[in-house]
């Protein structure tokens, strides 16, 4: 199976760069501005990352959960970051999920938002937004 990750739509989802990482709006949000910091090239896990990259991901995610917060507002961020099929991951290329977090989201225990996050993750129901509506988040992310 070919890495979505690294397919070139990719880059329609992309609302903030660096270097070597991006910021891609995901395309079957749990939370409103559930987005992903990811590794332009193919990396598997963190552990094939080195200490400059890391760096530069930490950086391009605070960055990213700042506009993020901004554009959908927010009073707080979760950051996920799960590697290997049995932590979760559904997808060998390493990423990191960032959600802002509202009172009002429906959690009312915050820690009730993990396990929903993983239930759904595993999900082959899961519902995606059309590619109007994530060209529209996308663009509203970039202004």
């Amino acid at each position: 199976m070919a890495c979505p990750f690294c397919d070139e739509k990719i880059k329609d989802l992309t609302f903030l760069e660096s270097k070597n990482f991006r910021s891609v709006y995901n395309i079957s949000p749990l939370l409103e501005g559930h987005s992903l910091i990811m590794p332009k090239r193919h990396v598997e896990t963190t552990f094939d990352l080195n200490g400059e990259e890391l760096k530069e991901m930490l950086e391009l995610t605070n960055k990213t959960t700042k506009l993020l917060l901004k554009k959908f507002g927010g009073d707080g961020f979760d950051w996920v970051l799960m590697s290997g099929d049995v932590a979760g991951s559904r997808i060998p290329h390493t990423h990191l999920h960032v959600f802002p977090r509202m009172k009002s989201d429906g959690f009312s225990d915050p820690r009730e938002f993990f396990f929903k996050l993983l239930e759904v993750e595993k999900s082959k129901d899961r519902k995606g937004l059309t590619s109007k509506q994530l060209a529209d988040i996308v663009l509203k992310l970039k202004s």
